[in-house]
């Protein structure tokens, strides 16, 4: 069997390379959504990868539609969320968003105790569920809250800064997540009011914050 980084070169640099040898890594990785729209018409692969796409695309949808209502109620209330990570590229970025898989959906509200607490509240009053680390600011990290919605499959991560402040000091990640804010875009989310990194930060910002975590933190 060819070694990760031969399968991962493939899918990235040489799509019509890969064969079906390879679909038990790229499943592993849920990279069959991302690889199927590269391969060239015709390609045996193509088909076998269909249902890969169909089933990332039916749960970005799922998650999409429990998400947007909360957000909805956020931004009424006026609790501004700036969406980045995993769940914004694949919805705003990403052809389709069956071509970029997540896990939880990573959002940053302004580091203010009091608006975290309404809208961790306001997500409680309509069903959704809290890991309880809203209510203890003194546990509070880069992350301040953890949302699960009322069926479970949207899992919201509520960052106050960007990233962690272990890849350097807190007062430069308090820098980095201004400058997020500072420059982030307005964006109607067919009539959801949300905010998005600047092209900018989602091109440069939001790939080191993806590096910040294992083996490769800091890096």
């Amino acid at each position: 069997m060819d070694s990760l980084s031969e399968v991962l070169r493939r899918t990235f640099a040489a799509p019509s390379e890969v064969t079906a040898d390879d679909l038990p890594t790229l499943r592993q990785l849920h990279l069959g959504g991302y690889l199927r729209p590269r391969l060239p018409q015709g390609h045996p692969l193509r088909g076998a990868l269909k249902m890969d796409a169909v089933q990332l695309a039916a749960r970005h949808a799922l998650i999409k539609s429990e998400v947007r209502p909360l957000l909805q109620l956020w931004a009424d209330a006026g609790v501004p969320a700036l969406l980045f990570k995993g769940f914004a590229l694949a919805e705003f970025d990403y052809a389709t968003p069956a071509e970029r898989f997540y896990g939880d959906l990573d959002l940053l509200l302004p580091n203010d105790p009091d608006l975290i607490s309404r809208a961790v509240h306001l997500a409680l009053a309509h069903g959704w569920r809290s890991d309880g680390q809203h209510a203890s600011p003194s546990t509070w990290t880069h992350e301040c809250a953890h949302l699960v919605s009322p069926s479970g499959q949207a899992k919201l991560d509520v960052h106050r800064f960007v990233t962690t402040w272990e890849v350097g000091p807190q007062e430069r990640m308090q820098a980095l997540t201004r400058q997020m804010w500072a420059s982030a875009v307005p964006t109607d989310w067919a009539g959801v009011p949300v905010l998005l990194p600047s092209p900018a930060d989602r091109a440069v910002l939001t790939l080191a914050v993806s590096r910040c975590w294992g083996a490769t933190r800091g890096d």
